[in-house]
């Protein structure tokens, strides 16, 4: 598993001025950051999973991919969207056996 390095959060309430407001939870966020990020290391694809694949070959990966970008250009999503998207198909083929047809 790589390594975690707790990076530095501002308090994130100083620029609100909400420092006395009690629903803040700001003397928390490194704690539930650096719980965050090695949540989301647990979950991250190996990255040969595509040879566990018995159906599918890395290159149909690709063209799925290719087909999400034209779909994403073509209807103006945010960059952040179409990484997400890439994200979550390769986590879901790292953990999951599928047929071409459900790819």
């Amino acid at each position: 598993m790589p390594q975690i390095r707790e990076q530095a959060t501002d308090d994130c309430d100083k620029a609100d001025g909400k420092m006395n407001d009690c629903h803040q939870v700001s003397e928390y966020l490194r704690d539930i950051t650096l719980n965050m990020r090695v949540d989301e290391m647990k979950d991250l694809p190996s990255p040969d999973y595509m040879n566990h694949q018995k159906d599918i070959e890395f290159r149909m990966r690709g063209i799925l991919v290719d087909w999400i970008v034209m779909i994403h250009l073509k209807i103006k999503l945010n960059p952040d969207t179409l990484f997400l998207t890439v994200n979550i198909i390769d986590r879901y083929l790292s953990k999951k056996q599928i047929s071409r047809k459900e790819l």
